[in-house]
């Protein structure tokens, strides 16, 4: 062990012989340690230091506003020289930047970095301002790496030399604003389409296309008869077509109807209220349209028919006044577009109905069918109320009757049999708008099930009431059918017993009759 350490210290004492010569101190900080215990600060830090780590003097507030106010008219000279689209609806100043702002769509702030007008705007925020109001999802309609990711891009299209740069920002955003209304009106119309406007038997909404930040194109009332269709069968089909146009990149949604709709009365045209993103309400809005249309050509076709007046007209329906007792109501069901009758009477109108969802139906025809059965309600009713004695008997086909020219031309007719006057009967004809009335005389009636009901099979003779002398002086139009089945009951009894007397031998001088009440 000795030696080794002897060995250690010789080897030690030539390395500090050879290499000594050229050994020398270090450098002292005597500046710094000066600085440090006279000051107790250190003031030459490297400029990298001093730029990224110490903090810099805080301003005052009369620095901050002066600094304020000149980045405040630096932004107002800037936009002064800077072309300013129209879809800025908003330009506020204040605290050194600017808010552009599109209503509904988007809000940028942006600010300047100094006064050399080459160096381009500089995006602080921007915020999505579009809202899915049928949603009630607290979530935002974009995503913020969306937002982040939208930020960059409109900050590149700032350092295009080439463009305006604040037209080039509203080109992208607004964009892109009506690409994510666009999705927003598609998600709205399938949500439509299975649940709100489905049924079991039809679907009343169909999604027809939809192109992402181009167009969206619905269907609504299928399968219904157009008003204009000149061929049986042809159904119509109501499109609605929300697309973006092509040319101008700063205009709005465009709306195109198929087929076209007129304007209604003292309303504007349809159009899609972007502060309010709802696709049901354009729909309603256009089926209001498209309903007044509808039945205005209705009135066109109703205005041909003899003894009708139009009462009213709107968005919702059509009333009108047939030979002024009969009030017919037509609307059309919202969903479907399918026209429905109404009456003020308790009567079949099915026939009118399907004549004015199809135009190669008359409606002349449906509407003569109504006052007849109208007619025949209403003489129903007087008898059952007065208790009359009478006995209806069922519709008899004319073909029946050879013997009488004059039941040839009757295709409609009610018969009322006197029970006191078994061998007459009165027969109203009520094909026309003025009532007829025929005065038959029957064969004695033979009690067999074929011609129990049949009364035309039983006319010996008819006559027209007009034609009998008690009835040549009478205005019969005038007249309610009630009083001319009194009267005629009269008559008639006038005429028996005229006839017995004459049978007697016995000169009839006059008659007075006092009919009462069923007796």
């Amino acid at each position: 062990w000795y030696q080794r350490r002897v060995r250690e210290a010789v080897v030690s004492t030539q390395s500090t012989g050879s290499s000594g010569i050229n050994a020398e101190y270090g450098v002292f900080g005597l500046q710094s340690a000066v600085d440090v215990l006279v000051t107790g600060t250190y003031s030459r830090l490297p400029l990298c230091i001093k730029d990224k780590i110490i903090p810099s003097l805080t301003l005052t507030d009369k620095e901050k506003t002066d600094t304020l106010n000149k980045l405040t008219s630096l932004i107002e000279q800037r936009l002064v020289l800077s072309k300013i689209p129209i879809k800025y609806k908003n330009i506020e100043i204040e605290q050194g930047y600017v808010k552009l702002t599109v209503p509904h769509e988007f809000a940028v702030r942006l600010t300047v970095p100094n006064d050399d007008f080459k160096n381009p705007w500089r995006i602080l925020s921007f915020d999505v301002l579009v809202q899915n109001p049928k949603d009630d999802d607290p979530r935002p309609v974009v995503h913020l790496q969306q937002k982040e990711y939208l930020t960059e891009l409109l900050q590149s299209r700032l350092f295009d030399p080439d463009q305006e740069p604040l037209e080039n920002l509203c080109v992208v955003a607004h964009q892109f604003c009506l690409s994510l209304q666009l999705e927003i009106l598609y998600q709205q119309a399938m949500k439509m389409k299975n649940v709100t406007w489905n049924t079991s038997r039809i679907k009343m909404l169909q999604v027809m296309d939809y192109i992402e930040g181009d167009r969206l194109t619905v269907r609504y009332w299928s399968g219904v008869m157009a008003v204009g269709s000149t061929q049986p069968g042809i159904m119509s089909t109501a499109i609605l077509v929300i697309y973006l146009p092509g040319g101008d990149p700063l205009d709005s949604f465009k709306i195109d109807h198929r087929p076209d709709i007129s304007k209604m009365p003292d309303r504007e045209t349809v159009k899609l209220d972007i502060s309010n993103l709802s696709l049901e309400r354009l729909l309603e809005e256009t089926i209001e349209h498209r309903t007044y249309e509808y039945l205005s050509n209705l009135k066109d076709r109703l205005s041909v028919v003899p003894d009708i007046e139009i009462v009213s007209i709107n968005c919702e329906e059509l009333v009108t006044r047939f030979h002024n007792k009969i009030e017919l109501k037509f609307v059309l069901v919202h969903y479907t577009g399918y026209a429905i009758t109404f009456c003020n009477y308790n009567v079949l109108v099915s026939e009118l109905t399907k004549a004015i969802n199809d135009t190669m139906l008359s409606i002349s025809d449906a509407l003569n069918k109504i006052r007849m059965r109208v007619d025949l309600l209403l003489i129903k009713n007087s008898l059952q109320i007065h208790q009359i004695r009478h006995q209806l008997v069922p519709f008899t086909s004319p073909k029946q009757v050879e013997t009488v020219p004059l039941l040839n031309s009757v295709t409609a007719a009610l018969y009322i049999r006197f029970k006191s006057n078994i061998e007459y009967c009165l027969a109203i004809d009520l094909q026309h708008s003025k009532l007829r009335y025929l005065l038959l005389k029957l064969e004695p009636q033979v009690n067999t099930p074929d011609n129990k009901h049949c009364v035309l099979n039983r006319v010996i003779a008819c006559t027209e009431v007009t034609d009998i002398s008690v009835f040549s002086i009478i205005d019969l139009d005038s007249m309610s059918p009630l009083d001319v089945i009194l009267k005629m009951e009269r008559a008639i009894l006038y005429i028996n017993l005229k006839k017995e007397w004459k049978k007697k031998g016995q000169k009839c001088l006059g008659i007075v009759l006092r009919v009462e009440t069923g007796v």
